[in-house]
């Protein structure tokens, strides 16, 4: 490795460490600003599907934040690779996703009242979108090199790939669906009542799945044009995603 690259990689690494020590403060403080709802769901009297899928899609960044700055001060690869971080970084990746898509579907198929048909579309849906975005993971896992940095040490890759973007084009698609099934419901609602649509709008919160099509979207332009972010080592920009799409996800927790 050339001088000028493993200061460009160091230069990346570092701003890196101090992006995810920003996040973890954020996070840290973002989950005092919520501890009262954050114990209520853990004595719940019941921990329901709703509550567990919570749990889930709230602490899992936690675990992704963790990994990633292992990664980031690895210092050799005797105990574990870059490659075993990697999986875990994806698999905890994947869980915050299931867990964030569940609360949505939960909450379609409340709106819906519990209707099986909704309920078996937007499964039939997850089922298909879920079997090809494991296909592609495992496609950018398998082609991805990473490494362990000479010096300092610390995983990096300098492949670029913008596969990364059929994933998210996958899960633009699932929640453009549930944005759909909310709006013919808020509609129906919105002829029924006669209220005003913003009321309407909020009651069924249609707020929380139009941001989640938000920054699913803003990740597939950040991995189209910014070449950082094409990078197949779990990059800072799906890492700030993925923890504010877990937090727009918040439930009420006993549900």
């Amino acid at each position: 490795m050339d001088s000028q690259t493993f200061i460009h990689l160091s230069t990346i690494l570092r701003t890196q460490n101090y992006f995810f020590a920003s996040l973890v403060a954020s996070w840290v403080y973002d989950c005092f600003l919520t501890l009262d709802q954050e114990v209520s769901s853990i004595h719940c009297p019941r921990w329901r599907k709703g509550s567990i899928l919570y749990i889930m899609t709230r602490y899992m960044p936690a675990l992704m934040l963790s990994v990633h700055l292992y990664m980031n001060y690895l210092p050799n690869e005797k105990i574990v690779t870059c490659k075993i971080l990697q999986s875990m970084w994806y698999c905890a990746a994947a869980l915050c996703i299931v867990g964030a898509e569940g609360i949505f579907i939960l909450r379609t198929y409340a709106l819906w009242g519990q209707k099986k048909s909704i309920l078996g579309l937007m499964l039939s849906t997850v089922l298909c979108l879920a079997i090809l975005n494991v296909l592609i993971v495992l496609k950018v896992w398998k082609q991805s090199k990473l490494q362990l940095l000479d010096i300092g040490g610390g995983c990096y890759s300098l492949s670029h790939d913008n596969k990364a973007a059929y994933n998210w084009s996958l899960l633009a698609a699932f929640e453009l669906e549930i944005i759909v099934l909310t709006m013919i419901r808020v509609y129906w609602a919105y002829r029924e009542r006669g209220c005003r649509l913003l009321n309407i709008l909020l009651q069924h919160n249609f707020f929380y799945f139009g941001t989640g099509l938000t920054l699913s979207v803003l990740n597939l332009l950040a991995i189209e044009w910014l070449p950082v972010c094409r990078n197949p080592n779990p990059t800072r920009c799906r890492l700030g995603v993925l923890i504010l799409f877990s937090r727009s996800s918040t439930p009420q927790i006993c549900l």
